[in-house]
């Protein structure tokens, strides 16, 4: 038999960053199950390379990031590492005041991915970091849809359409009735989904010179607050925080770079 020259502890530290690179970030929880480490282990190297200073944590263990240092040994860092840093503090501020739990997201395809989150005790349902929502099916797509310009919110649609199977992004085959949608969104500055259904979220856009880069959402049970609540009692936090996350952005991110 061959002898086994690789350093294991080594494999396992590169297989943990190639998960967080994958996933743009994520939970404990997430490394242990793309890599098949067990928990204890998993903990250890996260830990050891957020000392060494390759991996940044999030905030109340809500998950872990690559920083920058990691462009000094491969390509695989995402500009989206903003999120931990400038929008994370943030969404942790305001989930403390409001406690329902908040996400953040941003479009990819014909999706919305998850990139971060916060913890409540009023969480009803697990969202993992790097779950993909449909575009016209979640609040978050349409407030992504409603602020991005004419033309590519056309040609979204139109793949939509042609590529979406998921029963909540249907109403995209109804010309006039997003059309409806999207215009009402624009209009309000915000958007509902679910209120026929168990869960229900709220989404804002975050702005940076005037483009939307991302939806910061709240979450909660659709039973538990009334419409009219919501825009009295939380869009007007929910815009604010928004708000301040783009403009912190455009500090942090250098004026030209590929966003």
């Amino acid at each position: 038999m061959a002898e086994d020259h690789s350093v294991r502890s080594l494999l396992r530290g590169l297989r943990i960053i190639e998960t967080l690179n994958a996933n743009n970030g994520a939970s404990l929880t997430d490394v242990v199950g793309a890599t098949g480490l067990n928990r204890g282990t998993a903990y250890r190297m996260l830990e050891t390379l957020a000392g060494a200073g390759y991996v940044r944590r999030g905030a109340r263990g809500s998950g872990y990031w690559l920083s920058p240092k990691v462009r000094g040994l491969a390509d695989g860092y995402h500009e989206e590492s903003w999120i931990p840093e400038i929008a994370q503090p943030r969404m942790d501020d305001l989930g403390n005041e409001i406690v329902w739990p908040l996400s953040l997201t941003t479009a990819l395809g014909i999706h919305v991915i998850i990139r971060a989150t916060t913890e409540s005790p009023l969480t009803f349902v697990h969202v993992a970091i790097g779950s993909r929502l449909p575009m016209v099916g979640s609040a978050a797509g349409r407030v992504h849809l409603a602020f991005t310009n004419a033309i590519q919110r056309g040609l979204l649609l139109e793949m939509i359409r042609k590529s979406s199977d998921d029963p909540r992004d249907q109403t995209a085959h109804n010309d006039a009735e997003i059309t409806k949608t999207l215009a009402k969104v624009q209009k309000d500055g915000y958007a509902l989904y679910g209120r026929e259904t168990r869960y229900s979220t709220c989404a804002v856009p975050i702005f940076s010179q005037r483009r939307a880069i991302a939806s910061l959402v709240m979450r909660f049970p659709s039973s538990a607050l009334r419409p009219a609540e919501i825009v009295k009692r939380y869009l007007p936090l929910l815009s604010s925080t928004a708000s301040a996350i783009g403009v912190a952005f455009d500090a942090y991110m250098p004026r030209g770079a590929e966003r």
